[in-house]
């Protein structure tokens, strides 16, 4: 984080814009736990189907992400920047798609 004294104002540094877009996977990734159990106790056969389905794509993304990996540097995710594996917008993709899910799972088409 740097302080620009002419400005006298904080700027943002890139482990702060990291952060924080962790914090809105985090979000996108506890609303899609929530509304993966609640079909659970439903007889709605479609839905528990959606929820399955959205378990395994969390749990193939997990299987990934929380291996045993070398340390790098704080600003780099354990495997490399996304550009490293040839798909840039991969953490965009993934909390938009565990977004979706989870509006799909609780009736909606979009989220409101």
């Amino acid at each position: 984080m740097l302080y620009h004294l002419s400005a006298k104002r904080t700027l943002r540094a890139v482990s702060m814009i990291n952060w924080g877009a962790g914090v809105d996977d985090l979000k996108a990734w506890h609303m899609l736990r929530q509304a993966i159990a609640a079909p659970e106790s439903s007889g709605d056969a479609a839905r528990k189907k959606l929820a399955a389905e959205a378990k395994a794509h969390l749990a193939g993304v997990q299987e990934v992400f929380n291996g045993d990996h070398n340390f790098t540097w704080p600003n780099q995710p354990y495997l490399g920047t996304t550009t490293d594996w040839g798909c840039a917008a991969f953490y965009d993709q993934w909390q938009q798609r565990m977004a979706r899910y989870a509006v799909h799972l609780r009736g909606r088409e979009r989220v409101e």
